[in-house]
């Protein structure tokens, strides 16, 4: 089967990219936004990139579902906290 072959060498390929990519480190502060509402993933937490990020990581806990990161409601928190950075002011909950 043609098929079997060519998914196993995308497989054997996309391996060899993983293992060979180094990460480099960012210079600076991050921003970290994390949707609360999905418990099943309690290891994702700012400090999780702390060996990617040498400067301070500002956690955010947004509260929704991962995949409703990019919804209105929860758009709209996370730009407020993004306006206030780049504005250098405390953040205001929207609405």
């Amino acid at each position: 089967m043609v098929l079997g072959h060519e998914l196993r060498d995308v497989h054997l390929n996309t391996d060899r990219l993983v293992r060979a990519h180094v990460t480099r480190v960012y210079q600076g502060d991050a921003l970290y936004f994390l949707a609360t509402a999905d418990t099943l993933h309690d290891r994702r937490t700012a400090g999780a990139w702390r060996p990617h990020i040498t400067g301070v990581i500002d956690a955010h806990d947004v509260a929704c579902d991962p995949k409703d990161l990019t919804r209105p409601g929860p758009l709209a928190e996370i730009g407020a906290v993004i306006t206030a950075r780049t504005h250098d002011r405390p953040a205001e909950p929207p609405g």
